[in-house]
């Protein structure tokens, strides 16, 4: 694992676009079959694999990562790939060593009033990545997220977003 942080590349990952990432390593059909994800296809799953290409490591947050893991346990409906399948792939995809977890402690997630508009785990993604970027932890740091809140927020601030483009399957 490369230490030297300020010289790496770094993505965060909302938590529904984990979930797609996840549920994309077990699918081979076109539709992503899960609640949170439904308006995702292959496609997408493909254009956020071919973006782990530009970056060293994922970020996540604990938040992240239980939301995640509780969304992967939510019932599938006609998908016959069993949950605990999904949590292996999962445990698979963060024992690899892809990972850099950061923290925020929850005392300031929930003193912060961006909760009432974002919820409680983009409001960590945002103060995170602030806190990142004032610190210049990293040299290039990206947050990649579907919710329209959080990356237009965090554009306000200067922080590097990448938003899915649903309709055509690409970041921007």
């Amino acid at each position: 694992m490369n230490n030297n942080f300020e010289n790496m590349n770094v993505a965060i990952l909302d938590s529904n676009l984990l979930l797609l990432f996840i549920l994309g390593l077990n699918n081979n059909e076109s539709k992503i079959n899960h609640p949170r994800t439904s308006k995702y296809n292959i496609k997408h799953f493909n254009e956020l694999k071919n973006l782990f290409n530009n970056y060293d490591y994922l970020i996540t947050l604990p938040q992240i990562l239980l939301e995640t893991f509780h969304l992967l346990k939510h019932p599938q409906k006609n998908n016959k790939t069993p949950q605990k399948n999904y949590l292996y792939r999962y445990i698979e995809f963060i024992n690899k060593g892809a990972i850099i977890e950061e923290n925020v402690e929850s005392i300031n997630i929930i003193k912060n009033n961006l909760i009432f508009t974002l919820g409680y785990t983009d409001t960590a993604i945002f103060l995170l990545a602030n806190f990142l970027l004032k610190k210049h932890k990293y040299n290039n740091l990206v947050v990649v997220s579907d919710d329209e809140n959080l990356v237009n927020l965090l554009k306000k601030y200067n922080i590097h977003t990448l938003s899915f483009d649903i309709k055509n399957a690409k970041l921007y």
